[in-house]
């Protein structure tokens, strides 16, 4: 139902509801709780007790204190994450998001056991979340986002500004520089996941007349977009 002044929400696809139900559920009920404490990544304990589990675990829960990085989620998962979700499919898009998320708790837990990074405490979507704005820029490219009839904007630009902030807000906020490594790994993962390089440089050889079709591709004419 359009609003009064004209503009018409966003369906709020599955994928995406599902990730924020899940983070919001676990962060308010457990952020605080031992169990809680056991599921985000602390990159001190990890080093004692070779808890793996916590690198995928640590999306699940925000760290206390740290709960409002559920307002990210929301808005990425909502607004930025449904024309993605619609084109890719649901399972597709949470094997993105989520591998993403993943793969930036990996890459600080071996920064901190290999020594290299100070410890640090970390969990939450937000790597989820920038996988999400990274390809949401990527896919949709120099589209104009109308975000509720108030901000418009290249998608692009609005993938890069937003990055921007959530990137360097621990930094701004006191905390070590390692607590920016998941979402720094997560945006060079959804990048490389969009792109695809490897395709253009197998476009004139062999390699790439042999290439199957079965993995993501960028959105370069998506039907849903903002107006």
């Amino acid at each position: 139902m359009a609003s009064r002044m004209g503009f018409r929400l966003p369906r709020f696809e599955r994928g995406g509801f599902a990730v924020l139900l899940a983070a919001g559920v676990a962060t308010a009920l457990l952020a605080d709780q031992p169990l809680g404490r056991q599921l985000v990544l602390d990159t001190g304990a990890l080093a004692r007790e070779a808890s793996w589990w916590r690198v995928v675990s640590a999306w699940l829960v925000f760290p206390e204190g740290h709960a409002g990085g559920i307002l990210l989620t929301l808005g990425a998962q909502w607004f930025l994450g449904g024309p993605l979700e619609r084109f890719w499919g649901t399972r597709r898009y949470l094997l993105l998001v989520l591998a993403g998320a993943v793969a930036g708790y990996l890459a600080l837990a071996l920064l901190a056991i290999s020594g290299l990074s100070p410890p640090v405490v970390a969990g939450g979507t937000t790597p989820a979340d920038l996988v999400t704005v990274t390809a949401f820029g990527v896919a949709m490219g120099r589209e104009r986002v109308d975000l509720l009839g108030v901000l418009p904007m290249g998608a692009r630009g609005l993938a890069v500004l937003i990055g921007v902030v959530t990137l360097l807000g621990p930094l701004a906020r006191g905390e070590p520089w390692a607590a920016a490594v998941p979402g720094a790994v997560a945006v060079l993962v959804a990048l490389l996941v969009t792109t695809q390089p490897w395709r253009k440089l197998g476009r004139s050889g062999s390699l790439g007349r042999r290439r199957r079709r079965g993995h993501l591709e960028v959105v370069r004419d998506d039907p849903t977009r903002w107006n």
